[in-house]
């Protein structure tokens, strides 16, 4: 089985993501491979293999704010979750976008393909 990886410039935006580490702190922070492309406000899923740690985040669903390319928080304490271990066999842990605030509808009808 092949595993699935994140494409830099996908045709659909917003894209999935590869998460290469995650803060023990509050918020929580997520970084991401490359440059994510989100925005603040976007609602992602987050999908955590079990080698990698921090399973309390395992299929969160909330909203996102963008501190860096690569990087964003989460509204959640995660002072007290397990560490994230970003070596893991299995899957890698991806932050899947799955929705946004329709007051901030900006990125489904946003244009970012690099050409």
């Amino acid at each position: 089985m092949c595993p699935i990886s994140p494409v830099q410039y996908p045709m659909f935006q917003p894209a999935m993501r590869e998460i290469t580490g995650i803060t023990n702190t509050d918020p929580a922070i997520v970084a991401t491979s490359f440059d994510h492309q989100y925005y603040t406000g976007l609602i992602v899923r987050l999908d955590i293999p079990k080698s990698y740690g921090m399973q309390e985040l395992d299929g969160w669903i909330g909203p996102i704010e963008v501190l860096t390319p690569t990087q964003f928080a989460l509204d959640i304490d995660a002072t007290l979750f397990e560490a994230f271990i970003a070596a893991g066999t299995e899957q890698s842990p991806q932050v899947i976008p799955v929705g946004q605030d329709t007051l901030l509808l900006f990125q489904a009808t946003r244009n970012v393909l690099p050409y």
